[in-house]
């Protein structure tokens, strides 16, 4: 983000306590964003389980709470909670998530049209195996619930040295 948010918290509900506290929402407003987030998290259960079940393992549950506090902070650059709905800021996230996913496909295309001639295994693992795993990931059923979990971590080397190389690893 290239502009500070007036909140510290990454979290819907730490969002709402906070804009309460600073006056920037009435308790009312709130009442009726958290029965908004209740009913989005019902609605985004059911999409989950493509709507043939309500039953989710505490897991899964997690994974959705995980996702809508992680695509709503891609939308959320203070916006007057009073004038936006829940929904309307999470898609606004989610736009802005799928506009970096379709970047990241078109810098990789370049990338790996155009691998450097020597041969690295760090280098060669990242374009051929790391990053198309986690495009996979991203264009898979139900990405959505994939964004704020990506398992995989590009292992590359740093400017500085190999990070296990570094003081904060001692």
């Amino acid at each position: 983000m290239n502009s500070m948010s007036l909140y510290t918290e990454d979290h819907i509900d730490s969002i709402l306590k906070q804009a309460i506290q600073n006056k920037k929402i009435t308790h009312t407003s709130a009442n009726e964003l958290y029965k908004e987030l209740n009913s989005f998290i019902q609605e985004l259960v059911l999409y989950y389980n493509h709507d043939a079940s309500t039953s989710l393992s505490s897991e899964e549950f997690q994974q959705i709470l995980d996702t809508i506090d992680y695509v709503f902070i891609h939308g959320y650059h203070r916006e007057d909670l009073n004038k936006n709905r829940i929904r309307d800021i999470f898609y606004k996230g989610w736009e802005n998530l799928l506009k970096d996913t379709i970047k990241i496909h078109q810098l990789y295309n370049k990338v790996s049209k155009e691998i450097l001639p020597f041969k690295n295994d760090r280098y060669l693992s990242i374009i051929q195996e790391q990053i198309p795993a986690i495009l996979k990931t991203l264009n898979s059923d139900c990405c959505l619930f994939h964004y704020c979990q990506i398992q995989e971590d590009l292992d590359y080397p740093l400017f500085d040295g190999y990070a296990f190389d570094h003081d904060m690893y001692y």
